[in-house]
């Protein structure tokens, strides 16, 4: 196994070592020598001191013979060498306990590692529950991490971004006793699989230690997601995929899952459905990887899932401004890329809705515009319509300004909803549509025209009037059978 300076020092660390090392030193080295040879440490005698020397980088051992740190150093090299064969045989075996007694070695610190979903695989034994803070006394005691943890590292470390595929380094400043320490996700195609994190206790952590990190994250890989990643991906978003399936969620473990996002049952989300259009026979998808790292920036209240060569956004509306304006920026500058999204509906279980409905944008989008790559469901909502065999299905995807004026109408009655929907019974006719309402014809244009302006949509746009029309059809049927509560004084009329 090839070492850096950093990595030799931090095996020396009971020494009163002084490391003259910068930064990222190579990692090259491959033994001890007395004289100079490529990819390797010279051992030389300085007064009274021993240099492990290796280009202009030095560590200094003070009052020490040349032989013996030669000795010393050399057993560095053996050490490592059967250390890597014992700590991969750990990760084949999926013997996760034994990799962190073997990471212990190496750090001289506390070690845990966590699943996809914070779960924790295996933590230092060697240090009791009560022996940090209440966080590790907290991952001992419940085999996760805590949800303040979680939202601390996202909401007040201040440059951490816990989505992102490097090491980082984090503190937790406002909570005693302040431990600092270094995180590394485990990524296999831009998928989280899992999280390696060291804890400075013992020794302060190093570059070395960050080198060393880095090489561990690459072997857990297959351990953790590589071997088999669709089940593994499914497994750690097991929650959302069920969501976007309309599976039973146990309502325990969704509450857990949302309150890890930092997120309510009852805010708003909406759904994007990504399809990268190249194909690759293998390897990464270098398109997606950079995109993907820019909406994590971008949108820190997201969570991005992968599909085969498709991934799924669910931006939550709530948490931050809607998504919309500023992801289709990105992702329109993506040639590579198309997108499809449906509208934004309240309550984590309805994404299932937004979803069929981003599906559908694609669907009909290639089927009528196949030059574009941004597909919104709205353009594409009135073909859903007239293709729909469900009832239910067709009043989620009815015209979003016509639902909010009918659930406004439920809500305080002010009779707005019934007087447009008649007037586009009516083809527009204030004659026919005053006549049905009872009122002077001048007051219900001046009703419509301060309704109109209250639209989202273009009402002079004739697609929108079409699918206005339509939906207050679909609307009138679904309270006639019963699907929607009646409005004021419809019931009677209907048992009549």
């Amino acid at each position: 196994m090839r070492l850096s300076l950093w990595m030799i020092a931090n095996r020396l660390y009971p020494l009163e070592l002084e490391c003259h090392i910068c930064e990222e030193p190579a990692i090259t080295l491959q033994s001890a020598r007395f004289a100079y040879a490529t990819d390797c440490v010279r051992i030389v005698q300085y007064n009274k001191s021993a240099l492990c020397v290796a280009g202009s980088e030095y560590i200094c051992i003070p009052d020490m013979e040349a032989n013996t740190a030669f000795e010393m150093v050399q057993s560095v090299f053996d050490f490592y060498n059967s250390w890597y064969d014992s700590i991969n045989q750990a990760i084949q075996n999926h013997d996760f306990e034994r990799f962190i007694d073997l990471c212990h070695q190496v750090f001289s610190n506390p070690v845990v590692l966590l699943d996809g979903n914070c779960r924790v695989l295996a933590i230092s034994t060697c240090y009791p529950a009560d022996s940090l803070d209440y966080e590790w006394e907290y991952m001992h005691r419940y085999g996760h991490s805590s949800i303040e943890a979680i939202r601390y590292m996202r909401e007040k470390i201040t440059g951490l971004n816990i989505n992102k595929n490097s090491i980082q380094a984090f503190r937790f400043q406002d909570i005693p006793p302040k431990l600092s320490g270094l995180t590394s996700g485990i990524y296999n195609n831009n998928e989280m699989y899992g999280r390696l994190n060291v804890m400075e206790k013992n020794r302060p952590l190093n570059p070395g230690d960050k080198q060393l990190i880095k090489i561990i994250s690459q072997w857990l890989r297959p351990a953790l997601g590589a071997s088999n990643q669709s089940e593994t991906t499914y497994k750690n978003n097991h929650i959302f995929f069920g969501l976007l399936k309309g599976e039973e969620i146990n309502q325990q473990e969704m509450y857990v899952q949302l309150r890890y996002e930092g997120w309510e049952e009852a805010d708003e989300y909406q759904i994007f459905y990504i399809q990268d259009m190249n194909e690759y026979t293998s390897g990464p998808k270098p398109v997606w990887k950079n995109t993907k790292i820019e909406l994590s920036t971008l949108f820190p209240h997201s969570r991005i899932l992968n599909t085969d060569s498709n991934y799924i956004l669910i931006c939550n509306n709530s948490r931050s401004q809607p998504a919309s304006n500023a992801l289709l920026s990105v992702l329109a500058s993506r040639k590579e890329l198309r997108t499809g999204f449906g509208y934004p509906f309240t309550g984590i279980r309805n994404i299932i809705h937004s979803y069929r409905q981003a599906l559908a944008a694609v669907s009909y989008g290639l089927l009528y515009h196949p030059e574009k790559r941004i597909y919104n469901f709205y353009t594409y909502a009135l073909y859903s319509l007239l293709e729909s065999k469900e009832l239910r299905q067709s009043v989620r995807d009815c015209q979003p300004d016509i639902m909010g004026l009918f659930e406004r109408e439920l809500e305080v009655k002010d009779g707005l909803y019934q007087s447009f929907s008649v007037y586009m019974k009516h083809d527009g006719s204030l004659t026919h549509a005053a006549a049905e309402l009872y009122v002077h014809k001048n007051t219900l244009a001046y009703r419509i025209r301060k309704i109109a302006e209250g639209f989202f949509y273009p009402y002079d746009d004739i697609y929108t009037k079409n699918y206005m029309r339509l939906s207050v059809l679909v609307l009138d049927l679904a309270r006639k059978r019963g699907i929607l509560p009646c409005l004021p004084g419809e019931c009677t009329e209907m048992q009549l």
